[in-house]
């Protein structure tokens, strides 16, 4: 396999030269301006991981390793603002963002963005493969678990890379924007390069003043002649003020030609082009009016044609490479927020908040959530406040009562076999170490015994936290071995009540 990698990197870097690179077009303002845009966008709004509930809902699965990875910082050196933004960049111009996952599940998991002029995506043997050649200073290389030969080439699995694929025809890598629409952004760039060139070079002036034959024939006559004439004309004090001209001079007013004027409606119409290319209605200052009934309806039509097909690939290429498949199986999922950028103005918000809680889609404090307001106190009933009044719920059902007490005995066994396990674990030599270790398999086997339960596994991993924070708090305070496991015992001896709290918030 080395020697199809090696012609594959050499051929890597000569893949833009002359055409019009992503570089350059990104020198056009309105290209500027619609890639920022919509990877601003992607940057700007946050990227959950989720869990479907057995009860219908969906909660944040803030236990899961890759929830803070997508949320704050995906790796050593970035914010997920950067790291998003970057990825779409590159997915939009060259056809194909890609991130490698390293180490996923383990307190050292990094994704990693991979530059798209070093990186190429082949198929060897009905596999995908991802061929890529870090510089000496990138983080890639320095992850013990990722191997490369003498030269510093990786090579990475599919299943190892999130792949933002743009269009493409064989389904294995996407097609970069720039280069299919090299001819379509070289008329934009090269009357970019025109008008510079004609500012400062070429003739400019607005007006031509012509002398009969034998006057100022001297050049520095006309010279002084033409510096008095723009002194007493060009001044703003003198605007609107008449002029003279003597001994038969004429003045021409210069019209823009025929040429300037197609020169400026080509600009425009290259605006359009591009707007295109982006799925976005239009550029600022095109003059196009797009009405819409309310902000809400402009952000809708935005996010359908030039957001949303992007941030599917975000969340599909996060469902396959960062969840596993009994995660999925277990109803582990991301999802894009995007209730910031549908925000309406704040009557209209007013209205909606009223209609849900009304129809008791939301409760109060979950609107207070939106609005970033404090909880209250009795907000988490759902009620229609014009005919039910807070605290007046309907009681549970006999099959409501029967299911909590199934599930809580069976929790209450659990945790007493916790508790028996801790009391054990105190005639340790080493308590602190025993704790790490088994914990670590504790919270996986409970979270296992306990999805049957409805109890979501978030509260299964913050219990094992607190259980594992109040034995070390044990350990500190004794002195002997004799007085590490009395303290253990009368620590866990009410452990099973913490089991009421767990059903509480899980079912």
């Amino acid at each position: 396999m080395s020697n199809p990698f090696k012609q594959l990197i050499a051929w890597l870097g000569a893949e833009f030269e002359d055409r019009v690179s992503p570089r350059q077009a990104m020198q056009l303002p309105p290209f500027w301006f619609g890639v920022n845009k919509i990877t601003g966008h992607c940057a700007r709004l946050p990227l959950f991981v989720k869990r479907q509930l057995k009860t219908g809902g969906q909660a944040k699965a803030e236990g899961h390793w890759a929830y803070q990875k997508l949320l704050t910082q995906p790796n050593g050196y970035q914010t997920v603002d950067t790291f998003k933004q970057q990825l779409t960049g590159h997915a939009i111009l060259w056809g194909n963002g890609r991130a490698a996952v390293i180490n996923p599940g383990s307190m050292d998991a990094e994704i990693i963005p991979l530059m798209p002029d070093r990186t190429e995506t082949v198929m060897i043997r009905g596999k995908k493969y991802h061929v890529t050649k870090p510089e000496k200073t990138d983080r890639l290389p320095l992850f013990l678990s990722i191997e490369k030969d003498r030269e510093g080439t990786i090579v990475l699995a599919d299943s190892e890379v999130i792949h933002l694929q743009g269009f493409g025809f064989d389904g294995i890598t996407g097609m970069s924007l720039v280069a299919q629409m090299r001819r379509t952004l070289g008329i934009p760039t090269e009357q970019e390069s025109h008008a510079y060139n004609q500012t400062k070079k070429g003739f400019v002036a607005k007006m031509m003043v012509e002398a009969p034959a034998g006057m100022l024939t001297k050049e520095a006559d006309a010279k002084e002649w033409i510096e008095q004439f723009n002194k007493m004309h060009s001044s703003a004090e003198n605007s609107g003020k008449a002029g003279l001209l003597r001994n038969g001079m004429k003045a021409t007013v210069l019209s823009m030609s025929n040429d300037d004027a197609q020169f400026l409606e080509q600009r425009r119409f290259s605006r359009q082009d591009i707007a295109l290319m982006l799925g976005l209605d239009g550029m600022p200052g095109d003059g196009d009016s797009h009405s819409y009934n309310s902000k809400e309806m402009e952000s809708l039509n935005y996010l359908d044609t030039g957001l949303a097909p992007w941030a599917c690939k975000w969340e599909m290429q996060i469902d396959t490479k960062v969840l596993t498949e009994r995660e999925r199986r277990q109803g582990y999922f991301s999802m894009f927020d995007f209730a910031e950028l549908l925000r309406t103005d704040a009557k209209t918000q007013a209205e909606i908040h009223s209609i849900r809680i009304a129809s008791r889609v939301y409760n109060p404090n979950k609107c207070r959530e939106e609005l970033g307001e404090n909880p209250y106190e009795g907000g988490e009933e759902y009620i229609n406040p014009s005919i039910s009044q807070a605290g007046q719920q309907e009681p549970p059902t006999e099959d409501d009562s029967k299911a909590k007490a199934i599930v809580g005995a069976s929790l209450k066994r659990l945790i007493r076999r916790e508790a028996k396990d801790a009391i054990s674990g105190a005639n340790k030599s080493d308590f602190c170490a025993w704790l790490d270790t088994y914990y670590d398999g504790w919270k996986a086997k409970l979270t296992e015994l306990t999805e049957e339960l409805d109890i979501e596994p978030e509260l299964i991993a913050n219990h094992c936290d607190e259980s594992k924070e109040m034995l070390l708090t044990v350990a500190g305070e004794s002195k002997t071995t004799e007085e590490l496991i009395a303290n253990v015992k009368k620590c866990v001896e009410n452990w099973e009540n913490r089991a009421d709290l767990l059903i509480s918030k899980g079912v």
